[in-house]
């Protein structure tokens, strides 16, 4: 098990033999509460440049498109509108604080 801290970020991340090849799972934590896990299938080996970092990425980039989705539904939840262009949906996106400590972020 390895893990990585990018604060407030907790990576932990594990890897496991299995008849097809192994599987590494990387479970996500925001300030020691589970906010995101994922899993990926290995049939031979990776090109990776640290251990854990093509699950890690995949982990994070769920977790970052799955929370800019819930800003943008809040907001249209809130003002009625039914769609947002393109403009509106970045504008409302670099508004937010917490969004932009997330796109900071490389993992």
């Amino acid at each position: 098990m390895a893990t990585k801290t990018i604060y407030p970020f907790s990576f932990e991340c594990s890897s496991r033999k299995n008849r097809s090849g192994f599987v590494h799972k990387c479970k996500l934590y925001e300030a020691g509460k589970l906010i995101r896990f994922h899993k990926i299938q290995y049939y031979n080996r990776t090109w990776e440049s640290y251990q854990f970092q093509s699950v890690m990425q995949c982990t994070w980039e769920r977790y970052v498109t799955k929370y800019k989705k819930k800003v943008i539904d809040e907001y249209i939840a809130g003002t009625g509108k039914k769609r947002l262009s393109e403009q509106q949906k970045d504008k409302i996106l670099s508004s937010n604080a917490y969004i932009q400590m997330l796109t900071s972020i490389s993992v």
